[in-house]
Order: C-alpha cells, then sequence, then structure tokens
C-alpha cells in the first residue's frame, strides 16, 4: 500500500534489531513473528514470506489457518509445496473461525488422522491463553513435542 520494495536484508535487519533491543528485557524465550498472507505471499516482486521464514533458520515455523473448511486443502497445498522447497513447518496451528461451519472443531484431528500433519494445535481468536498454550508448545523440548 506504500508502494515500496522491500529486500529480505531490510527485513531481517529490522527482526535482529528487534531481537537484541533493550526493550526487550528481561530477553524473551520467544519471539513469534506472524507474516501477512500465507506462506507463498509475496513481499516483493522477488521475495516471499517463504524466504523471509527461510532466512530466519534455525526458527520454529508454525503454520496458521482457520479452523473452517477449507482447511485441510490450504494446509495440504502449503505443505506439500513447502515440502517440495526443503522446509515444512514444524506446526500447524488452527484458529477459531471467524464464521464457525460444520467442519470447526473436527479439522485438527481430521489433519492428523489423514496423517497431512503431525503436530496440530488450536486456538480461539484473541485468546491470550490460546497464545500462551502455544508458546509452551514451541518451547518444550523436541522429545515432548
Amino acid at each position: 500500500m506504500e508502494n515500496r520494495t522491500v529486500s529480505l536484508g531490510e527485513l531481517l535487519t529490522y527482526v535482529r534489531h528487534h531481537e537484541s533491543s533493550s526493550q526487550l528485557r528481561p530477553k524473551p524465550e520467544l519471539i513469534l513473528i506472524e507474516t501477512a498472507g500465507g506462506l507463498f505471499s509475496p513481499l516483493s516482486a522477488q521475495l516471499t514470506n517463504w524466504d523471509l521464514a527461510r532466512a530466519l533458520d534455525p526458527a520454529q515455523w508454525v503454520l496458521v489457518g482457520a479452523d473452517a473448511l477449507g482447511v485441510l486443502h490450504d494446509t495440504t497445498a502449503t505443505l506439500l509445496a513447502a515440502q517440495a522447497r526443503g522446509r515444512r513447518p514444524d506446526l500447524v496451528a488452527l484458529s477459531a473461525a471467524r464464521m464457525p461451519d460444520a467442519s470447526t472443531g473436527t479439522n485438527a484431528d481430521e489433519l492428523q488422522r489423514l496423517g497431512i500433519a503431525a503436530r496440530v494445535f488450536r486456538c480461539g481468536r484473541d485468546d491470550a491463553s490460546g497464545v500462551q498454550a502455544l508458546a509452551d508448545a514451541l518451547l518444550a523440548p523436541a522429545n515432548e513435542r
């Protein structure tokens, strides 16, 4: 909307600055970076959210979708495309749908039952306890995930 191009270097500088900012004392255990749009949404003509996430490795990646009709397809398509490019998200999180439908509340179990995603987390919209539970899941030792 600002009709301005961003570069990967500029984005990484911004993230690194905020990671080390004196405003973040004590240093947080977890910094969550939310990108706009999906994993392959463009940030510029040559840059996508995928590129930014990959540049932030070894970060954990969370793929977020609405707990609503269509999320099984969207999640499958995104995970397959990510795997083809060499890196899948570590966790799928389903947020409560703006407009619940017949599938709301069942999608997380379906994603696991169908083998689409091994780790699926559910949280409500604007749910502080859900955000804390997500942080706990991300901070859990690898053998507990």
